[in-house]
């Protein structure tokens, strides 16, 4: 089943749809994780991919684990070390919601499943630490970090995935700030380039995630604009580039270009249209392909 955003939340906001409860906006994104998702261990991207796939409908959640040891293990293994761990989000709605997720490590893999419920039976008084961000990827981010510290407690050393989370925060606050700057003079060039309607001339909220697993092998960086009901557009940078702040910021130049035509980033959309306002905005020509 296709993970990216566009697929779970089709039909959301189409035309004459009544608006969904929480829940179900939930079990809409969430709908790829109801069934066995694997992901090579000891990878952490299956988690961001949920984590960044429930931030298009929540901006604030918990994440908690059972009381005692979230670890299990079972008496036939013969892993060096448990066989699975058990844990849930909880998004603050009155009754709460609820996400279980049933997670499992066996053969250098790991699999997950989720369950989602609406339930009376949490007290939202005893629910701690709950996180929220404007910017969706990074209030995504900050729910794995939370996580990957909650878990680390149990014994388990997370502290080069949380590294590499943390820089990433880093880099995105830093780029985000760029990104804020360059989009005056890239509205200003469409429009003088007539690049206007029909969405174009315009720039969405935009988030930017930088992940090796959005991008594709063929990719550096990519955009995907607002569509089928996430209102963000979101500018994708693989973080193999991490090394180069200069690569980094001429990728989100480029990619603004993309979105203030209101077109997602593909081979064949690099037109003269495209051409001028890059030109014009100061994209040397080896950003501009």
């Amino acid at each position: 089943m296709n993970e990216s955003l566009e697929n779970p939340i089709r039909s959301l906001l189409s035309p004459g749809t009544p608006e969904l409860e929480p829940v179900e906006k939930i079990e809409y994104v969430l709908q790829p994780w109801t069934v066995q998702k694997s992901y090579p261990g000891p990878s952490w991207c299956g988690i961001e991919r949920i984590h960044l796939a429930l931030a298009s409908v929540v901006k604030t959640l918990a994440v908690e684990v059972p009381i005692g040891n979230p670890w299990y293990k079972y008496k036939s293994s013969n892993r060096s070390d448990m066989d699975g761990k058990d844990w849930r989000l909880v998004v603050p709605t009155n009754p709460a919601i609820a996400i279980n997720f049933h997670s499992l490590l066996h053969d250098k893999r790991w699999t997950v499943v989720t369950t989602i419920y609406r339930s009376k039976d949490i007290d939202l008084a005893k629910v701690s630490k709950v996180v929220s961000h404007p910017d969706p990827w990074i209030r995504s981010m900050l729910w794995t970090i939370r996580l990957a510290k909650e878990l680390e407690t149990q014994g388990y050393d997370y502290k080069p995935a949380l590294d590499s989370m943390v820089k990433r925060l880093e880099l995105v606050n830093y780029l985000r700030q760029t990104k804020n700057c360059m989009e005056p003079d890239v509205i200003e060039a469409a429009k003088k380039f007539g690049a206007i309607g029909a969405g174009r001339g315009e720039l969405p909220p935009i988030t930017i995630a930088l992940n090796s697993w959005r991008t594709g092998k063929l990719r550096n960086a990519s955009y995907e604009k607002p569509a089928n009901g996430r209102d963000f557009g979101i500018i994708t940078i693989d973080s193999e580039m991490m090394s180069s702040i200069e690569y980094m910021q001429e990728i989100v130049r480029h990619e603004l270009v993309h979105a203030v035509l209101n077109e997602n980033c593909r081979n064949n959309t690099h037109g003269p249209t495209f051409q001028n306002i890059a030109k014009e905005i100061g994209l040397t020509r080896e950003y501009r392909e």
